[in-house]
């Protein structure tokens, strides 16, 4: 058998020991006085598990004494438990009597769990202090990173909603200005349009006035025909303007577009093989370097070599 062994119990002997103290029955009384006298015996019980108590230190500075005090006062508990078991026992050999000690019993119960709670009310209120001050770090935390993450958020917002505003307002400008001008040339040609033709049909009425009464109504006939197919003639021409001038706006759109794309993908390759020429230059630079070369020697060398001003050498990008 080991120390700890022996120790623990030892402990636990102690601590039944304690337990059969705080619930010894008065002289010459049986379980039986207990549980049917709750103001008598049974309170005799309750007065000296309380007089047990008396002396408790309640001092609930540290976590140690707060572990103390809880194991001292859980004896309440396990001695309530106790005389439930001594109750059942007796109830089992009195079948007689069972609902004045249920009654009792649970009085018992009552009494002893009250003043557990009594006891236990200053270290609740420290446990429920300290789990109040946990949670409020907690959600304090988690606060300050949702409020960052908030802020982030709405400054990258505001920076793509300017950017995307200022270019749907250059577009916009720019598309009113081509709608406008197309449509002021297309005004022009059909006022100049419409003045020709008002003038050929006065000259055409005037010619016509002057001939004879019965070929004027005829004349008049005809002049009436010809002004009405002139009319639906005009509309179908100024349709037929309007879809090449957009035709020709689409296709100055698409042209402008590829050329935007084919000059940002010529630049974009000129950049990559300046790049490229300068990764191999840097590599012979360093390789002369190594074979001995200064950095201005080996600097004139590749400059050489790139002009091919030394014979049978070229540089291979």
């Amino acid at each position: 058998m080991t120390t700890e062994t022996i120790e623990k119990e030892e402990i636990e002997t102690t601590e039944v020991d304690v337990i059969q103290t705080l619930i010894a029955l008065p002289p010459k009384k049986t379980v039986l006085d207990v549980f049917v006298n709750k103001e008598n015996e049974a309170q005799l019980i309750i007065d000296q598990i309380k007089s047990h108590y008396k002396g408790l230190d309640d001092d609930l500075s540290t976590d140690n004494k707060r572990k103390t005090f809880k194991a001292e006062i859980k004896k309440i508990k396990t001695a309530n438990s106790r005389l439930t078991e001594m109750r059942k026992e007796e109830t089992r050999r009195l079948k007689e009597l069972p609902n004045q000690m249920v009654a009792t019993n649970n009085w018992i119960e009552a009494q002893l769990n009250a003043f557990y709670e009594e006891l236990y009310k200053p270290l609740a209120k420290i446990e429920a202090e300290e789990k109040r001050i946990a949670d409020e770090k907690k959600a304090k935390k988690k606060a300050e990173e949702l409020a960052k993450q908030i802020e982030l958020d709405h400054r990258e917002a505001l920076i793509m909603n300017a950017e995307f505003d200022m270019e749907r307002e250059k577009a916009r400008i720019k598309a009113e200005q081509e709608k406008k001008e197309a449509n002021e040339k297309l005004q022009r040609e059909l006022e100049e349009k419409a003045k020709a033709e008002a003038e050929y049909q006065a000259q055409l009425a005037i010619q016509q006035a002057k001939n004879a009464e019965l070929e004027a109504i005829r004349a008049k006939e005809q002049a009436e025909k010809e002004k009405a197919e002139a009319l639906a003639k005009a509309e179908e021409e100024k349709q037929a303007e309007i879809a090449r001038i957009n035709a020709e706006n689409e296709a100055k759109e698409k042209a402008r577009l590829d050329a935007e794309a084919k000059a940002k993908a010529e630049e974009e390759a000129r950049k990559a093989n300046i790049e490229h020429q300068r990764t191999i230059n840097r590599a012979i630079i360093a390789k002369l370097e190594e074979l001995g070369l200064d950095s201005e020697i080996a600097t004139v060398v590749l400059k050489a070599m790139a002009k091919r001003e030394i014979p049978n050498v070229t540089i291979n990008y």
